[in-house]
């Protein structure tokens, strides 16, 4: 069996690809296990190639060669009919090759499946698919996994059987041809053509280009490949650094004045769509504009607007060591010098630019009192939340913390909207509160630990075997150097060597030097994956005790100030996480928020509080918000006004009407219920049927719950030795 090839049928000559290859003769195939199918290709770009296809769907290569030798399809196969079944693992789909088995979530529950005993083949298109590995690492640990559980691996052209020498450098040949494939074609070939470009001012294909330029595909310009200015771009980029300056250096204000307008205008009909896809700009209604504050800095910082191109952590040089004028620039050097000075993070050399301010050592503050600190998260996957102190001048303590929801793509964390985090964690208090008086015990929630535990039990028996098969290769190097009859730290030494013999002293010596690095990158790659396994064991995901003694500890306590005197910030950080696995914010207006909860007990349900927050900030009115409110004063009703100006409260538009000295005089009662509320909000309240000083909590769907920073119920706790 093996060395078996797969081999033409000599009786057909005109055969379609996918009936290449036959077998020559039936060879004894473990038909009785399972044969677990292994599709893989690199890019999310390839997933709808034709290679994809044959390889994930079910009518594909991979399926009918499983069927066609003797396996069954899941759905065909039934307990006790005596034959394995075809089990697909499709998740490394766009995951490289070039990752550790580990790093890989398809091949590792492939691997542990092997370990298991459950397989006896593993299928997949080409060696390639598994390993692109040049110095056998990976792969050297996968065949002893195989060969110690009896599992062959089966291809189109050859079935690897490790229980034969001829079949181990046959595999070890494919894995490092596919590594040196992709070296040679892409790293060698391609990349060094894309640098060569670059250290001559020079842009090869699929690069973005800087708003304000475009690139020049003419072959026969002599600026070919070369950055050219685009004046509509150009001249708005321009301005924007004297505009910087009018605003006294302020990066912010500048961002404010240009965020969701269309600041650079659209491209004319006949442009090349080349240049329009590789734009760095987002896309707004009659034009393009900057997504993030931390865009338009890092624009503003290039270099390529004063005709520099960035080379690696340097830029181009000419040979006398100057900055190479790649390109025409588009902006004055004063004007990027002072913008870059300021706002760049590094300097052209690689150090970290003085100028710029450094961010505080958060590990010196004290404890946030924000309940949810660790597992919080936005309903919008668009936004992060954070936890921050609430500052009186220059007091600050634990109890004054927030939440704040900010853009993603907002590196300075600007917040978009506050709010107490007392607010939120006493909503969450509520509804654990609710949870705990209908449960009796943790039994339920001690089962379900159990079971997991079998999984955590697969995994570590997965690292177990990895670190055996680094024992198992380093005894066989080993054996290598005790069959020269020479000890490995004798390998130098004249007298182990024939007198005379130079062309064998020579060879027994760079064989040994061969099997000593071996040895040594085998005895690296074990400790690596013993400090695996030391921090998977110390990973603590066992809660059903502690969430006994937490109900134990907070019987009779039902006011969330009574339980601060009694436990820390961090230890009410630790009741949350121990009972939830998530926690999802979400502010349905202003002053409305919903928060929901996925519990960590399987029995309790997810469940979602809504309130009308206590307090608010009131926001800036901008000019032209103003002036809008001088010309409607006094030609609307006072519930019509509210609808003019619906994210504003009673209370908001009667002191803004006063500070602008407006006639006639409204009384301070609005036509609403609460002075407090915009219409926007009064809506929401209608709508939900809110009071105010009162939290509704409601069941909500497990499906509104998303895995931005969840973790699925794993903790950052570790276990206490």
């Amino acid at each position: 069996m093996s060395g078996m090839k797969f081999q033409r049928d000599p009786q057909r000559r005109d055969t379609s690809p996918s009936q290449r290859y036959t077998w020559a003769r039936v060879p004894q195939l473990p038909l009785h296990k399972n044969i677990l199918l292994y599709p893989r290709v690199s890019t999310p770009m390839q997933l709808g190639n034709v290679s994809a296809e044959l390889q994930e769907k079910e009518d594909g290569e991979l399926e009918q060669m499983a069927i066609k030798l003797g396996w069954l399809s899941e759905s065909e196969w039934t307990p006790g009919c005596g034959k394995g079944k075809i089990v697909k693992f499709p998740q490394d789909m766009a995951v490289s090759g070039r990752l550790r088995m580990e790093d890989r979530v398809g091949f590792k529950k492939m691997l542990q499946a092997i370990i298991s005993g459950e397989a006896g083949a593993v299928l997949c298109i080409e060696v390639d698919r598994l390993f692109r590995d040049k110095y056998g690492q990976e792969s050297g640990k996968f065949m002893e996994i195989c060969e110690k559980y009896g599992v062959i691996v089966i291809t189109p052209r050859q079935i690897y059987d490790f229980r034969n020498s001829g079949d181990i450098s046959d595999f070890k040949e494919e894995a490092a041809r596919a590594w040196d494939y992709m070296q040679r074609q892409i790293y060698d070939k391609m990349v060094y053509a894309q640098d060569h470009l670059a250290e001559t001012g020079r842009i090869g294909r699929g690069r973005n280009i800087n708003v304000g330029y475009r690139l020049d595909r003419d072959p026969r310009s002599k600026t070919y490949r070369h950055l050219i200015p685009y004046p509509p771009h150009a001249d708005k980029f321009k301005q924007l650094y004297v505009r910087y300056r009018e605003l006294g250096n302020s990066m912010t204000r500048l961002y404010h004045e240009i965020k969701d307008r269309p600041y650079f205008p659209d491209f004319p009909e006949d442009t090349d769509p080349r240049d329009i896809h590789a734009l760095i700009l987002s896309k707004v209604p009659g034009g393009y504009t900057f997504g993030a504050r931390t865009g338009l800095r890092r624009a503003m910082c290039n270099p390529v607007y004063i005709g520099w191109m960035r080379l690696g952590s340097d830029i181009v040089r000419n040979a006398d060591g100057t900055p190479k004028i790649c390109h025409e620039p588009v902006v004055d050097e004063a004007d990027f010098w002072n913008v870059f000075n300021r706002h760049s993070a590094y300097l052209l050399d690689g150090e970290s630019n003085p100028n710029v301010r450094k961010w505080r050592d958060r590990n010196k503050y004290t404890p946030l009192d924000a309940w949810l600190r660790h597992i919080i998260q936005p309903a919008d996957p668009k936004l992060r939340i954070a936890t921050a102190a609430i500052n009186h001048g220059d007091q600050r303590t634990s109890d004054d913390a927030s939440y704040y929801f900010y853009d993603a793509k907002d590196e300075f964390r600007s917040g978009k909207l506050h709010i107490a985090a007392r607010e939120v964690d006493g909503a969450f208090w509520q509804m654990l509160k609710e949870h705990l008086r209908a449960t009796k015990d943790f039994q339920v929630y001690a089962t379900h630990e159990a079971e997991t535990e079998a999984a955590k039990e697969r995994e570590k028996q997965e690292i177990l075997e990895q670190i055996a098969a680094c024992d198992r290769l380093i005894e066989k190097q080993t054996d290598k150097i005790v069959a020269l009859d020479i000890q490995p730290q004798d390998a130098h030494q004249q007298q182990t060597i024939k007198p005379g013999d130079e062309h064998r002293q020579q060879a027994i010596k760079l064989m040994v030097e061969k099997i000593q690095a071996d040895i040594t990158d085998k005895l690296q790659e074990k400790k690596r994956l013993q400090e695996r396994l030391q921090t998977f064991m110390n990973t603590d995901n066992k809660y059903a005790q502690d969430m006994e003694e937490w109900k134990e500890h907070i019987e009779g306590i039902e006011d969330i100030d009574e339980l601060k005197k009694d436990s820390t910030a961090e230890e009410r950080q630790e009741l949350a996480e121990v009972f939830a696995t998530s926690a999802t914010l979400e502010a349905l207006s202003l002053r409305v928020f919903k928060l929901s909860v996925q519990w960590r007990h399987p029995d309790w349900k997810p469940k979602s509080a809504i309130w009308i927050r206590q307090t608010v900030s009131g926001k800036d009115w901008p000019e032209e918000e103003r002036e809008r409110l001088r010309e409607v004063w006094g030609t609307l009703s006072h519930l019509d006004l509210m609808k003019a100006f619906p994210l504003r409260s009673w209370q908001g538009i009667k002191r803004m009407a006063l500070d602008l000295r407006l006639q006639p005089s409204v009384p301070w009662k609005g036509p609403l219920d609460s002075n407090r509320l915009s219409w926007t909000d009064w809506q929401v309240v209608q709508e939900l049927e809110l009071v105010p000083d009162h939290i509704r909590v409601i069941e909500c769907d497990r499906m509104h719950f998303h895995s931005s920073k969840s973790n699925g119920g794993a903790s950052h706790r570790k276990r206490e030795e």
